[in-house]
């Protein structure tokens, strides 16, 4: 039984998806043309190169950060999330 039980865990460790989740990347990329290119693709501090973990954008989505202003009043938590998960994960 414990080796069944082990090879099933195993089994469904190994099935587990770790891919991006492409309708979240879909999401978040529209959000991200919307709201964050305009800055960050001319000028602002590039992401690409900063590599950011996905808690310190969301931060600094949330809060805003230097001359970036705070977006909690016009994004919701989801779409932050989503947008942080977009730039976190897009050229990974």
């Amino acid at each position: 039984m414990k080796k069944l039980l082990a090879i099933m865990i195993v089994g469904l460790w190994g099935c587990s998806d770790s891919s991006i989740d492409s309708k979240k990347m879909a999401l978040g990329s529209k959000i991200y043309s919307n709201r964050c290119s305009a800055c960050h693709d001319y000028g602002a501090p590039n992401l690409n190169e900063l590599k950011p973990q996905i808690v310190q954008i969301i931060s600094a989505v949330t809060s805003g950060r230097g001359m970036m202003p705070s977006f909690k009043d016009s994004l919701t938590t989801k779409e932050i999330e989503t947008v942080a998960y977009y730039i976190f994960n897009k050229n990974r």
